[in-house]
């Protein structure tokens, strides 16, 4: 079959009104430029013909693919986001992903701690930079969340780049929105925009529709069966889909209290009225997108079975029964005032699946004042920590690897401005403290007068185990090596069988 050419190399620009405002300047835009939509669609193509005397079948369950979030921070480990965020931005990634049978697990969370990155992902260091963590992680998804996505065009909320095969988002993005990784995640898998060759470009009404794109794209018609070099226009029109209508960008800039109905005045060539799907993920329309066309979920699924994608394929990976129903907390209840602060006990029920649960607790309800955050395998721990007097929120949320959306409803407590008697031998006999790093190992001092065996955890600032170990308590002195270790804000928690010893902080320097 001969090669198609969708660009064409002289175009008009009849149709088009090039304002001086420029959509880069402006907020809720996708990063992905003119030329790298380009390759997306071309490898789109390629897959098509690749796949084209095969018998593709839709999965019949769902098939988890390996992603890996990258929370980046400043250097001095501030400005990372939650942990849980991560949560509820694959949980509705999910649901969207959900109706093609595809879906994603978590790998891995990152807490890489890198300034350049953090404030300019696109720059020459920070884009290096990823581009070196990207090959340290091949077999999954990689998205690198940073306070900015491009700082030169402060309008894009997020981007994929094909060359070093990563997405970047604005931290803002990763919420229980999930439309604006999914789109990123849809340019991954090979989709371009909708209305692509339209981008930078404002529709004037007043002037006759072209047949090419500024850029040299084809111009795609609201008719499905306009032919060209003997094939189905709609079939290298734009995005290359004939179950996407034809859009000219015309969601960029489209008001929310407009509603999810065009009635706009763009015309194709042969002046037929628009009609754009705008709940189709891979337009502009922001306030409503919803799912993806037919063709574009089978465009994701080749190009997820294709052997550019293979190392997407290497992990074998047992999918992991939801998690569903309510949460229950057991103590301390709603509104309770607890009977010390010194000695806190938080439980409750297991829920069915979960493998982890992530606990948060601050001292508000929003929880993000002094907010901490523990990933646990177990359920109850106990804050020997608390100040007097205070009014603490706090939630659960139960997980394993593709399971994210349950969660315990926010709940509170206060603690009095008394103390109750606990024993010397959990937390007064131990003492931890941070003694030495070199490069990215670190040393800990541990001292002991208690007997036995415990459990050292050692999570950093988002929640992330970064040591579980074994340690002898009848050593009475001893130095515990971290590695991968980064300077910053820790906790630990040391523990017996079911007892919590002790649980504090470390800063890391």
């Amino acid at each position: 079959m001969n090669k198609i050419y969708f660009y064409i190399t002289v175009f008009f620009v009849i149709g088009f009104a090039n304002v001086g405002t420029s959509q880069s300047k402006m907020a809720g835009i996708c990063g992905c430029t003119a030329e790298e939509q380009e390759q997306i669609k071309l490898r789109m193509l390629e897959n098509r013909e690749t796949f084209k005397n095969q018998t593709i079948l839709r999965p019949e369950s769902i098939t988890y693919i390996p992603i890996t979030y990258h929370l980046v921070a400043k250097s001095d480990g501030t400005g990372r986001i939650a942990l849980r965020r991560v949560f509820e931005n694959l949980c509705a990634i999910n649901k969207i992903y959900a109706t093609q049978n595809l879906g994603f697990y978590l790998k891995e969370v990152k807490s890489p701690n890198n300034t350049s990155v953090y404030e300019n992902p696109t720059g020459a260091l920070g884009a290096q930079t990823i581009k070196n963590w990207r090959t340290q992680n091949p077999n999954s998804v990689n998205i690198f969340c940073a306070s900015i996505a491009n700082p030169a065009e402060p309008g894009v909320l997020a981007f994929y780049n094909p060359n070093g095969d990563y997405i970047v988002t604005e931290n803002n993005q990763v919420s229980s929105n999930g439309t604006t990784l999914a789109h990123e995640l849809g340019h991954f898998f090979s989709l371009a925009h909708t209305f692509f060759g339209w981008e930078g470009n404002t529709y004037n009404c007043s002037l006759p529709t072209p047949t090419v794109t500024p850029s040299g794209v084809l111009v795609e018609y609201v008719s499905r069966t306009k032919m060209f070099n003997n094939q189905l226009l709609c079939k290298v029109a734009a995005d290359g889909f004939c179950d996407t209508q034809a859009d000219y960008n015309l969601g960029f800039g489209w008001p929310s209290s407009a509603g999810c109905v065009y009635s706009g005045c763009a015309k194709d060539p042969d002046n037929v009225p628009l009609d754009p799907d705008e709940k189709n993920i891979m337009s502009y329309f922001l306030s409503c997108l919803e799912y993806f066309s037919e063709e574009q979920k089978e465009a994701i699924l080749l190009d997820y079975l294709s052997s550019k994608r293979s190392s997407l394929r290497t992990i074998s990976y047992t999918t992991k029964p939801d998690i569903t129903g309510t949460l229950n907390y057991l103590t301390p209840s709603k509104n309770q005032t607890v009977s010390g602060y010194n000695s806190v006990l938080l439980s409750w029920e297991p829920m069915p699946n979960a493998e982890s649960y992530l606990l948060e607790i601050a001292e508000n309800s929003a929880l993000t004042l002094n907010s901490r955050a523990f990933l646990l395998k177990r359920t109850d721990t106990t804050f020997t920590d608390l100040k007097k007097n205070t009014n603490y929120y706090w939630r659960v949320y139960p997980m394993n690897q593709n399971s994210f959306c349950s969660s315990g409803a926010t709940i509170n407590f206060r603690t009095p401005s008394f103390g109750v008697a606990i024993q010397e031998t959990a937390a007064e006999k131990l003492k931890i403290s941070f003694l030495t790093r070199s490069n990215n190992e670190a040393q800990l001092y541990l001292q002991s007068s208690s007997t036995g065996h415990a459990k050292l955890f050692i999570q950093n600032i988002v929640g992330a185990t970064i040591k579980n170990s074994n340690v002898d308590l009848d050593l009475k002195n001893q130095i515990i090596d971290i590695e991968n270790c980064v300077p910053g804000v820790y906790t630990y928690s040391i523990q017996q069988e079911n007892e919590v010893l002790k649980i504090g902080k470390l800063i890391i320097q």
